[in-house]
């Protein structure tokens, strides 16, 4: 097999959240300039007051000069802050193929599985008729609930000229937070894995799979739970595991060329890295894994520092279900709010009515380093 380069992908951040970064307050000052000015164009007379306060100042922050905070101006600027991290923040779980996103019907829910073979191949006798079975499947039962990031609050001390930037972080830090639910539902279903029951009824991560759960004398027992190393000896022993899984018909569930995915958590990108670099081999190291089209995946939101997964990223389904009741929504309260008349706060949430559940149990392994 020839070579095949590998890649790594790991969450980005949004354009809005780099450049805070370099700033180093956590604050786009020209896109709450240019939010100000539309804002005044539109009437607003606080954005047209605060424009004039940097004009004057020179300072491009809306309240950052002592005594002069403008509630209406401030809280339009963090939102614009909070939607620009929101809309730039790329899951990695969705945009690496782990996760795939559908939408749900209703909150109570099943997810159908078809067989992906229906038996072996039969020879046929002359006048007899073709012997046939049911069509058949499989559902895995799931409910949609209402998850979301904790919310943000900002006092009015927050507004003062030396806290403005930091508030502005935690605003961007909390949009982030939001886009990422992909990846927070992507983990939870990894690491629930041994005991969510799979499509055979089985718990996801098992040793005890069978290749044909309607006829369970068909097949031996199949294994997708391993106590390997992150090495090339460990992956090869999953691989080829991965590879032997059979269809109800015996036949290979993926077939041809195969494209695995390796989900780390962050703990374990280093050791990633150095198992998937080609260039190793110029100095004589043996390194097997960049053989096959491996990606690796660096899954932020992973909590078990000792746990990784093999994927299958080609597969006829994705190995993550995230499905999406009701999609995100956003809740800003800030002046002219019950809230803000009552408690003189400023308040940033949002939620999802979402599930996140792995596929089919053949799309995905997991090894627990020892």
């Amino acid at each position: 097999m020839s070579k095949i380069g590998t890649k790594m992908l790991t969450q980005k951040r949004s354009p809005l959240a780099e450049k805070a970064s370099l700033l180093g307050n956590g604050h786009d000052p020209q896109a709450a300039y240019k939010q100000l000015q539309i804002m005044a164009q539109k009437g607003s007379t606080a954005a047209a007051a605060a424009l004039e306060q940097c004009r004057a100042s020179g300072i491009i922050t809306p309240g950052a000069i002592p005594g002069t905070t403008d509630p209406q101006a401030m809280f339009e600027s963090w939102k614009t802050d909070y939607i620009s991290a929101y809309g730039g923040a790329t899951p990695v779980s969705l945009s690496s193929g782990l996760a795939q996103r559908f939408s749900g019907a209703t909150r109570k829910s099943h997810l159908p599985i078809p067989p992906s073979g229906l038996g072996p191949v039969e020879e046929l006798v002359d006048g007899e008729p073709q012997s046939a079975k049911r069509a058949q499947g499989y559902d895995v039962p799931f409910e949609h609930k209402t998850r979301a990031p904790q919310a943000l609050i900002v006092n009015r001390s927050d507004m003062a000229s030396d806290r403005v930037g930091m508030v502005s972080a935690n605003v961007i830090a909390k949009g982030n937070d939001a886009a990422m639910m992909p990846d927070f539902m992507a983990a939870r279903a990894l690491e629930d894995g041994e005991t969510q029951l799979s499509f055979d009824r089985q718990p996801a991560f098992s040793s005890t799979h069978k290749q044909d759960p309607i006829n369970t004398s068909v097949g031996p027992n199949y294994v997708n739970k391993f106590n390997e190393t992150l090495d090339v000896p460990g992956l090869v022993k999953i691989v080829n595991a991965m590879r032997a899984y059979r269809n109800e018909s015996g036949l290979p569930v993926v077939s041809g060329d195969v494209q695995f995915g390796i989900v780390v958590p962050p703990d374990l990108s280093g050791d990633l890295s150095y198992l998937l670099d080609r260039d190793r081999d110029q100095f004589g190291a043996t390194n097997w894994a960049h053989i096959y089209d491996f990606v690796g995946i660096v899954l932020p939101t992973l909590t078990d520092t000792k746990t990784f997964y093999v994927c299958i990223l080609n597969g006829p389904v994705r190995a993550i279900y995230y499905s999406v009741f009701i999609p995100m929504e956003h809740i800003f309260q800030g002046p002219g709010t019950t809230y803000y008349n009552d408690k003189r706060q400023f308040k940033f949430q949002s939620n999802e009515d979402n599930a996140a559940l792995i596929a089919d149990w053949r799309m995905i392994a997991k090894s627990k380093i020892p």
